[in-house]
């Protein structure tokens, strides 16, 4: 390859490797930031907190909702 191809060559391959990353690395930080506001919600208050039905709900608000009875 000759020598002043060497560098376009490069910044082609630098321009698609970024552009096959940036995706990830936006996935990756929606991820980040998820973990930090769960964080967040589960320390504001001090209780203790469930997932029910996918929704995190205090343990107080879960003890009140109805129950299933098995005998």
């Amino acid at each position: 390859m000759n020598q002043h191809l060497l560098p376009k060559f490069y910044e082609a391959a630098s321009n698609a490797i970024q552009f096959a990353v940036n995706p990830v690395n936006n996935f990756l930080k929606n991820f980040e930031q998820i973990e930090r506001e769960l964080q967040h919600e589960i320390t504001k208050e001090g209780d203790y907190f469930l997932c029910l039905n996918g929704e995190l709900v205090s343990a107080a608000e879960a003890l009140m909702k109805p129950m299933e009875e098995n005998y």
